[in-house]
């Protein structure tokens, strides 16, 4: 219920954008920006299931809502302006009261889209976040949501800019549609971390992340499955891994210009497995 805020707003975004010829597949956590001309909202649940004092265990709630959009500055070489932003809020089963509410890091970038071959698109931004992320207490919000978007962590550390870089390959045939993106980013100034030091780049490095999706299409209706690892390259700040990975299965379906979606996706091969798990709801509105 206390999503339902969230959902609301997603519900309505693209509901008069008319339709477009060659909408690209939806995946549900890989990169937006290889899509065409769209508004876009993902809301998400998390779960997790955090070891508490005595062995006992406390299940965490928070909800997370992506807003993403992008517009054709020239159609014919494919040239687009970007911008994301997330909003957090999470709820804690040992403390009613205790609900925190943050924001993101907010983006805004240029993405091109080409064509390599009758069935190879290409697609690759350039983007620069904005310092707006919570700090103190209200991270764990953006914390306890990352793994909904791992590829976008950076999107939740505070206090930092990032220059972030990547490039998508969608390979399409028939009803299948193979994606693979990777995308580097870069923070251009320091990051304190929870102990209260400060870890300055390069020393934390650049976070690279590698994402791979697959979807067939029958009809209106795509099935989808995803895999999306970030490979953090310097120093650690508590708590976190060098190598994390996600998984994700979904569908959509399209509506005209309207493209709605499910999706689960939980981390696997880390520290986190089988303890957290999102389940997403969006819309593409594609014009």
């Amino acid at each position: 219920m206390r999503a339902l805020p969230f959902a609301a707003a997603a519900a309505i975004l693209g509901a008069a954008l008319p339709a477009r010829a060659d909408d690209a597949p939806i995946f549900a956590t890989l990169d937006r920006t290889a899509d065409g001309d769209q508004l876009r909202a993902d809301v998400s649940t998390v779960l997790d299931n955090s070891p508490a004092p005595a062995g006992a265990t406390a299940t965490h709630v928070a909800s997370r809502l992506d807003l993403h959009g992008q517009i054709s500055v020239d159609r014919d070489t494919g040239i687009m302006l970007y911008g994301n932003l997330a909003l957090s809020r999470a709820f804690d089963s040992r403390d009613p009261d205790g609900d925190l509410l943050g924001i993101g890091n907010a983006e805004l970038g240029v993405a091109w889209r080409g064509r390599l071959a009758r069935d190879l698109d290409i697609a690759a931004h350039v983007g620069m976040t904005l310092p707006t992320a919570s700090d103190d207490e209200l991270r764990l919000a953006n914390t306890m949501t990352a793994y909904t978007r791992l590829a976008d962590v950076a999107l939740t550390l505070p206090d930092t800019t990032w220059a972030r870089l990547g490039t998508s390959l969608t390979w399409h045939r028939g009803g299948f549609h193979l994606r693979g993106d990777v995308g580097v980013d870069v923070g251009m100034d320091s990051q304190p971390n929870v102990a209260g030091e400060t870890v300055t780049f390069p020393t934390m490095g650049p976070l690279v992340h590698a994402n791979l999706g697959l979807g067939y299409t029958r009809g209106k209706l795509t099935a989808f499955a995803e895999l999306v690892s970030l490979l953090r390259t310097g120093a650690l700040l508590p708590g976190t891994e060098r190598l994390e990975h996600t998984a994700a299965i979904g569908a959509s379906y399209q509506l005209g210009p309207l493209t709605p979606f499910v999706a689960v996706t939980a981390p696997i091969a880390s520290q986190a497995e089988g303890r957290s798990a999102a389940f997403m709801l969006g819309v593409r509105g594609s014009f």
